[in-house]
């Protein structure tokens, strides 16, 4: 594949998911930290909506936004590398491509929202074991 077919309709669809990943990110954002936040009842039977809570942050917020922009960034892996390889053997031969640049740059955006997300399940995952203990 070459990394300049169709690039132009690559990055628009990268930058529509990009912006509508970002978007649940902000909007899931707080029931995520409520349920990072949530305080951990000294008495092990009265922490049943602790526990609903983080589920509930885990199965409908962070792990349905890690897997999407997982899914995105892969999608993006064959022509970002493409293009860098592309750069590395042309090297300043070649003109400033802003269109590759703006696309590698919606490739790396994704990854750190793929990042953050798997944190956010990571915490997720530690608050639900300090539940049940």
């Amino acid at each position: 594949m070459s990394p300049d077919q169709d690039i132009d309709h690559a990055i628009s669809a990268a930058s529509l998911v990009l912006a509508v990943l970002a978007a649940l990110y902000t909007l899931w954002l707080g029931e995520v930290t409520r349920a990072l936040d949530a305080p951990v009842a000294a008495d092990r039977d009265n922490r049943g909506g602790a526990r609903k809570l983080v589920r509930q942050a885990l199965l409908t917020k962070a792990a349905p936004l890690f897997a999407a922009s997982l899914a995105a960034a892969a999608i993006m892996v064959p022509r970002s590398w493409s293009i860098v390889m592309q750069a590395a053997l042309h090297g300043r031969g070649t003109p400033f491509n802003d269109v590759k640049a703006f696309f590698l740059l919606t490739a790396v955006l994704l990854a750190i929202l793929c990042w953050v997300s798997c944190g956010q399940i990571l915490r997720l995952r530690k608050k639900a074991r300090d539940l049940e203990t």
